[in-house]
């Protein structure tokens, strides 16, 4: 599990690494939409300020791009 830097936020595994492969069957536009939809279930899962949420969606792109990166 994951924890996002500079929240109290851990993401799970399993969910963060099928999102991400939703993410890359995904429209551009859509995969914002998904990885912030990701981002504030998770924030409310884990009891955390609205605040956070920019954090953890920068935190699913990231992973998104090291992802994608490591594939090539």
């Amino acid at each position: 599990m994951p924890q996002v830097p500079g929240t109290k936020v851990w993401l799970r595994k399993e969910e963060l690494m099928s999102v991400l492969k939703l993410m890359n069957d995904d429209y551009p536009p859509e995969r914002q939409v998904r990885a912030l939809d990701f981002a504030m279930r998770n924030i409310k899962r884990c009891k955390q300020a609205k605040a956070s949420i920019s954090l953890v969606y920068h935190f699913i792109v990231k992973q998104w791009f090291h992802m994608h990166d490591s594939e090539a």
